[in-house]
């Protein structure tokens, strides 16, 4: 009897410790699922609903496969073991990451690395092709009475050069060269930011982030001068450009690394960055910054904004003489704070590749459209136009 009932005790204690430990893994497994969410730039598979019916069994193992992929425990902890081993081995663990030298990584989207070194030139026919679709554009907008600005600049890749590890060989021009030199040809007017952002280089200014695909907010100060040098002739009312005086510029050196090192690698700690800016006006407008999808205001309009946002910045009070509609990619993220100080009124669209949505134009009525595009982008070849223009002049007349 005594024994039996020593049985079940040991039975239960048994059930609970399993429960226990079962319970435990589950959090964990929470836990840590959780944790790989809000470091990885992707989203994560989710887990799947149940299947209700034969045709959503037959796909249910697979997207449960995928899920337990994304959501293990520990997952996050096994990828960074695995990426530093990589890195130590002088190795990349991320197709989007080049390791350059002396702790510079390169993004490689887009195929930029053949694109830069020459190894996916762009032929006759696309580059007129290109030329002409730019052009396109141009006397559209124009034939509106709205003056149009177009802007390319430069990949880290293309400033500094000097870092890409030596497996990178030139081969021939970059398809940054060859569009900027076919728009000259063809006397099409293009804000090119590379030559300024090479004469300032020579200085050891801190233009690119080395661990982050984009430009420092100083890096963007330079190209925005570029910009109003082909603003400033069409004497908009109510631009002016700002002088750097109106701005706190500081270095930063061994920072946490950004967007590759932390998003792409999860290595923020170990890649860290020496080649930081910050940048600060000493006064800021009263903006208001709304998500002109939703109709949600924002709290500082200096701070960054979700990326992929379509927003308008307008006076807090009074009237806007000049609302200048940018279309953008991330690169634009920098200068907006030197645009927004320029102009009364700025609404920022994100592109999709190299297209170009004219209802934005018809939906705002700008004073000035500019539109900006980094060199990557010349992966893709831009969109038409689909529609005609209505020959009749847009004027703003008053904030809206």
């Amino acid at each position: 009897m005594k024994t039996g009932l020593a049985q079940r005790i040991v039975h239960g204690l048994g059930l609970v410790l399993f429960l226990v430990c079962l319970g435990t893994i589950v959090s964990f497994q929470w836990w840590m699922s959780s944790v790989a969410d809000e470091r990885e730039n992707r989203r994560l598979a989710e887990r799947p609903d149940w299947p209700a019916d034969a045709r959503q069994l037959r796909g249910f193992p697979v997207r449960f496969a995928d899920y337990m992929d994304d959501n293990f425990g520990l997952r996050s902890s096994l990828l960074r073991w695995h990426n530093r081993l990589m890195i130590e081995l002088g190795v990349s663990p991320s197709r989007q990451v080049l390791l350059g030298r002396d702790g510079w990584l390169f993004f490689t989207n887009q195929e930029l690395t053949h694109q830069n070194r020459g190894a996916l030139p762009l032929s006759e026919e696309e580059l007129s092709t290109y030329v002409s679709r730019f052009r396109e554009r141009r006397e559209w907008v124009e034939a509106l009475g709205i003056p149009y600005v177009a802007m390319v600049v430069p990949d880290k890749n293309s400033v500094y050069p000097e870092y890409l590890p030596a497996s990178v060989r030139k081969v021939g021009p970059s398809r940054y060269r060859q569009f900027v030199d076919a728009m000259a040809e063809a006397g099409e007017p293009l804000v090119d930011a590379l030559p300024s952002l090479l004469r300032q280089k020579v200085q050891d200014q801190h233009l690119y982030w080395m661990t982050d695909t984009h430009w420092t907010c100083l890096g963007a100060w330079f190209a925005y001068q570029d910009l109003m040098d082909a603003v400033e002739p069409l004497g908009l009312s109510g631009a002016h450009r700002v002088s750097r005086d109106d701005l706190w510029f500081r270095q930063l050196e061994d920072v946490p690394g950004r967007d590759m090192a932390k998003n792409m690698l999860q290595l923020e700690d170990v890649l860290r960055d020496d080649r930081g800016m910050r940048c600060r006006y000493k006064q800021q407008r009263d903006l208001v910054s709304t998500n002109t999808d939703t109709g949600e205001r924002a709290g500082n309009p200096y701070r960054p904004y979700p990326q992929h946002q379509h927003r308008r910045y307008a006076p807090a009070k009074g009237e806007s003489r000049t609302r200048v509609l940018v279309y953008r990619d991330s690169f634009a993220n920098a200068m907006l704070a030197h645009l927004l100080s320029s102009f009364d009124e700025v609404v920022v669209v994100p592109r999709v590749e190299l297209d170009f949505d004219v209802s934005f134009i018809e939906r705002y009525r700008p004073n000035l459209v500019v539109y900006q595009f980094v060199e990557r982008a010349l992966y893709w070849e831009p969109a038409p136009i689909q529609k005609e223009p209505r020959l009749e002049e847009h004027r703003l007349t008053g904030s809206r």
